[in-house]
C-alpha cells in the first residue's frame, strides 16, 4: 500500500512540473510575440533614409564643400605627398604658402644620412591658411606639388565656446567694476585687502579668458593645414582597378622590394667590409688559438698516461718513447735474460 502511494504522489508531482513549464512556455510566447509585434510596429514607422540623400552630401575632396556662415569652425586639413622632385616640391609649396597670404608656423626635416643624402628625404609642415583659401591650396598641391595618397579633414564647431566665452568676461567685467566701485566707498582696511585679493583673482580669470577667445577666433580666421611630402623613386597609381590591375600591381611591388633587398644588401656590405674582415680575422684567430691549446692538452695527457703505465706495471715488451724510439736499454735487458 504504502508503494501505490508513493507511485501515486510522484505521477502527481510530475503532472505538477509538466504543466507548471507548458504555463510559462505560453507565456514566454506571448510575450515574445507582443515584442515582436512591437518592433515591427516601430520599424514601419520608423522613416527610411533615402540614398539620394546620402549622394547630394557635399564632396570634400572635390573642392564644393562649404560650412554654415553663421557658425564658425576650426579647419584642419592633413596631406601626404609623394613626389619624385623634392627640392621643387618644397619651393613650391612655400611660394604657395606666401600667395594665399598664409605663414610656416612649424617645419621638420628629415634629408636623409650621410650616405644616403639624396635617398628618402622628408619634410612635415604645419602651414596657416587664411580662412577660405584651404581647398585652394588643396587643390594647388593635388596639381603641382606631388601625389597625394592620403588626406584627411576635421572640422570643430566653437560657435558655443565663443558665446560662452563672451559671456563669461562680461559677467566677470561686471563684477570687477562693482569690486572697483565698492573699494572706493570702503574705509575699512581689513574689508579693502579683502575686496582687492578677490579684485586680481577677477580680473586674472577676465585676462585668461580674452586670451582664450582671442585664440579661438585666430584659429577660425586661419585654417590649419599639415602637409607631410617624402621622396619617393615612383609614384605609383593603379592604372586598372580590378583583380588583373591587382596582380599587376602586386608583382611589380614584389620585383621592386627584391631589387630593393639586394641593393641594400650590397650597400650594407660595402659600407661595413672592414667590419666583417676584422670580424673574420678575429673569428680564424680564436679557431687557431682553440686547436693548439687542444693539441698540447691532448699530448700532456699522453704523456701523463704512458708514465702511469710504466710505473705501476712491468713490461715484457719493450716500451716506445713519445718520439717513437725504443729504449735500447730495455732491449738489452730482455736479449740477457732470454739467453739465460
Amino acid at each position: 500500500m504504502k508503494q501505490k502511494n508513493y507511485w501515486w504522489t510522484m505521477l502527481t508531482i510530475c503532472i505538477i512540473i509538466m504543466l507548471t513549464f507548458t504555463g510559462c512556455g505560453s507565456s514566454n510566447k506571448s510575450a515574445s510575440s507582443q515584442s515582436n509585434d512591437g518592433y515591427n510596429e516601430m520599424t514601419k514607422e520608423e522613416p527610411r533614409i533615402d540614398d539620394t540623400v546620402i549622394e547630394e552630401y557635399p564632396d570634400v575632396t572635390s573642392g564644393k564643400f562649404e560650412l554654415p556662415s553663421t557658425e564658425k569652425f576650426i579647419v584642419r586639413t592633413g596631406l601626404t605627398v609623394e613626389t619624385k622632385t623634392f627640392d621643387e616640391s618644397v619651393k613650391k609649396i612655400e611660394k604657395m604658402t606666401a600667395d594665399l597670404k598664409g605663414y610656416i608656423e612649424s617645419v621638420e626635416a628629415n634629408y636623409g644620412t650621410t650616405y644616403d643624402r639624396n635617398r628618402n628625404r622628408a619634410v612635415s609642415y604645419m602651414l596657416r591658411i587664411p580662412k577660405g583659401s584651404t581647398l585652394t591650396a588643396v587643390n594647388t598641391i593635388k596639381s603641382e606639388v606631388g601625389l597625394v595618397v592620403d588626406e584627411r579633414m576635421t572640422t570643430e564647431n566653437v560657435t558655443k565656446r565663443i558665446r560662452d566665452t563672451k559671456r563669461d568676461i562680461e559677467l566677470l567685467k561686471a563684477k570687477e567694476d562693482r569690486l572697483i566701485d565698492l573699494s572706493k566707498r570702503t574705509e575699512d582696511i581689513e574689508s579693502l585687502i579683502r575686496i582687492e585679493t578677490e579684485l586680481a583673482e577677477i580680473i586674472s580669470m577676465r585676462e585668461a579668458n580674452q586670451a582664450a577667445l582671442q585664440n579661438l577666433e585666430y584659429d577660425v580666421q586661419y585654417d590649419f593645414l599639415s602637409i607631410y611630402l617624402k621622396e619617393v623613386r615612383e609614384t605609383k597609381v593603379v592604372e586598372e582597378n580590378n583583380f588583373v590591375g591587382d596582380v599587376k600591381t602586386a608583382f611589380r611591388d614584389s620585383i621592386d622590394g627584391m631589387v630593393g633587398f639586394f641593393q641594400g644588401l650590397v650597400i650594407f656590405l660595402v659600407r661595413f667590409w672592414f667590419t666583417f674582415l676584422m670580424l673574420i680575422l678575429i673569428v680564424l684567430i680564436i679557431i687557431l688559438l682553440v686547436k693548439r691549446a687542444e693539441k698540447r692538452a691532448a699530448k700532456k695527457r699522453l704523456e701523463r698516461g704512458m708514465n702511469s703505465y710504466s710505473q705501476g706495471y712491468p713490461m715484457p715488451y719493450p716500451q716506445p718513447n713519445i718520439d717513437g724510439r725504443t729504449n735500447q736499454m730495455e732491449e738489452e735487458q730482455n736479449q740477457n735474460e732470454n739467453k739465460e
